[in-house]
């Protein structure tokens, strides 16, 4: 059941979902120095999670989790960088923002979802959120061991606006672009509508 029947059979308002900012990158920092802190544990860009062993010595961006000496408060996320540094109470918009700030790709989409490459980290809560309003559906673990959100084509350009350079997927080619590749095949390409955009693909004779 769509969204919008779903909703006219329970007499409920249906708004656009929301994503919080426009700018890319634009996550929630925090203010609170870690002046008192100690360093508990490392991104490492060559395992993609978090270790106790720093392997980060020539990377040009670091992620450190600081932790309270005291134990009295939270853990606070530091990205360092030419750039400066930027400080966080969230794990996941640290974890996100160091992969922008490196331009590293942290997520790919494929058939209808966006996955996560690294070995930890998640969307922001913002964007999640987004993305589960605008798709219904949660998000949960795909067939390859690795996270996944339900995203659809039409997503992607807001997605990749706010996290620039860490989501791989295929530039879509336009429609005219599909028909071009329909009257040159040879083989018999007929256009079809996959994933919100028309492509070029050959349709195979039945068989039997």
């Amino acid at each position: 059941m769509q969204p919008d029947e779903l909703a006219a059979r329970l007499r409920w308002m249906l708004d656009s979902p929301k994503v919080a900012g426009k700018a890319p990158a634009s996550f929630v920092r925090t203010p609170i120095s870690h002046e008192f802190y100690a360093p508990a544990s490392f991104w490492s860009w060559r395992r993609g999670h978090f270790v106790t062993a720093r392997d980060d010595d020539r990377e040009p961006v670091r992620l450190v989790r600081w932790k309270s000496v005291a134990d009295r408060d939270h853990d606070v996320y530091v990205v360092s960088s030419r750039g400066g540094e930027a400080r966080f109470l969230s794990r996941q918009a640290a974890i996100a923002y160091a992969h922008v700030t490196r331009g590293a790709a942290m997520f790919s989409f494929e058939a209808g979802t966006l996955v996560r490459s690294a070995n930890e980290g998640a969307l922001p809560a913002p964007i999640s959120s987004w993305l589960r309003y605008r798709n219904f559906a949660n998000a949960g673990s795909s067939g390859k061991r690795h996270y996944a959100y339900p995203a659809a084509a039409t997503d992607l350009p807001r997605l990749q606006s706010l996290l620039p350079n860490i989501i791989q997927a295929d530039a879509p080619g336009s429609a005219h672009d599909a028909a071009l590749a329909v009257r040159r095949s040879p083989d018999g390409a007929r256009l079809l509508w996959i994933n919100d955009s028309v492509k070029a693909a050959r349709v195979l004779p039945p068989v039997g």
